[in-house]
């Protein structure tokens, strides 16, 4: 979204039905674009596909299907697996994403897979982009700074890629 240009419109689609890989990816999104991204209705195009609007409250279940209304239900020893993004907003607060905008494809509707689909359009530049010198053709280049980054605790069983030292013998091997 950082990349994409103002008035530009992005699609985020999945094959799931599940609201924490749907509906709560994209309150995050909205959340961390702080008002430069906007969910598009595009109920008007397709007319003949038959879809469902995207929702705005579910259920969050661990692995043994117990259900957490709210993360401070959630205990200690699985919070680091149930994270407070995954639940719905308040009811209060839910109508200012307008996930309705979204939309659902339910198989048994037309005999399709499942899917999820957003419109995402770029109103604005993010509050941390900067005007940069102006190039040479006359456009004006946009250089971004970092957003204020969330401290996320990854573990890797392996590392996903090793470092060779320049003076390592392989280096060869790889050119």
């Amino acid at each position: 979204m950082e990349m994409l240009a103002v008035g530009g419109r992005m699609i985020y689609s999945t094959c799931s039905l599940n609201p924490i890989e749907d509906e709560a990816i994209l309150i995050e999104l909205l959340d961390y674009a702080r008002g430069s991204v906007e969910l598009v209705d595009v109920s008007d195009r397709l007319t003949d596909l038959k879809r469902t609007p995207g929702v705005s409250q579910w259920k969050v279940f661990d692995k043994d299907m117990t259900c957490y209304e709210k993360y401070e239900d959630v205990p200690e020893a699985l919070r680091h697996k149930i994270t407070p993004t995954m639940f719905p907003p308040p009811p209060e607060k839910a109508a200012g994403y307008n996930l309705h905008r979204s939309f659902r494809i339910l198989p048994h509707h037309q005999d399709t897979g499942a899917f999820f689909v957003a419109v995402l359009h770029k109103t604005a530049d993010f509050p941390w982009a900067k005007s940069a010198s102006t190039a040479e053709d006359g456009e004006t280049e946009r250089a971004y700074k970092v957003p204020p980054a969330k401290k996320m605790k990854v573990i890797f069983k392996e590392d996903p890629f090793v470092f060779l030292p320049a003076d390592d013998p392989r280096w060869h091997e790889l050119q």
